[in-house]
C-alpha cells in the first residue's frame, strides 16, 4: 500500500507539492522532496 504526502498552501487552499511513498516509509523521509518542489514553485513566480 502507498501513502500520498501533500504540502498545502494554507492561504490559497491549494496543493503545492505531492509525493508518493510506500506505507513503511517514515513521513519525514518524504519531506526533503516536498520542500524541493515548493522551492521550485516559489522561484517560478
Amino acid at each position: 500500500m502507498d501513502k500520498l504526502h501533500l504540502a498545502i498552501d494554507i492561504n490559497m487552499h491549494a496543493i503545492i507539492a505531492a509525493g508518493l511513498g510506500l506505507s513503511n516509509v517514515i513521513d519525514g523521509a518524504v519531506l526533503p522532496n516536498l520542500l524541493k518542489q515548493t522551492n521550485q514553485k516559489s522561484n517560478e513566480i
